[in-house]
């Protein structure tokens, strides 16, 4: 599993940080049904080959007036499947 920040921006006027967010990875169920197939120790050949699942996601933070996360409210996650 890899998890990759994709951008975030930050909003003084109501005080949050979105983020926009991508975890990519191989499930467990790809690997076991193919498990002659995938070469676990040549991930990037792998990713490169379209075995991957995805999550796309955009979370919201919203900061107390200590500077800290008060609050953090998922928006949006896609699951996405590679073909």
């Amino acid at each position: 599993m890899k998890f990759e920040i994709l951008k975030i921006t930050r909003h003084q006027d109501d005080k949050t940080v979105k983020v926009r967010w991508r975890i990519r990875g191989i499930s467990a169920l790809k690997v076991m049904l193919n498990f002659w197939k995938i070469k676990l120790w040549n991930y990037k050949e792998v990713l490169e080959d379209n075995q991957e699942t995805w999550y796309d996601g955009f979370s919201t933070f919203y900061l107390g007036n200590d500077g800290l996360i008060a609050r953090h409210v998922l928006d949006k996650v896609n699951h996405l499947y590679a073909i």
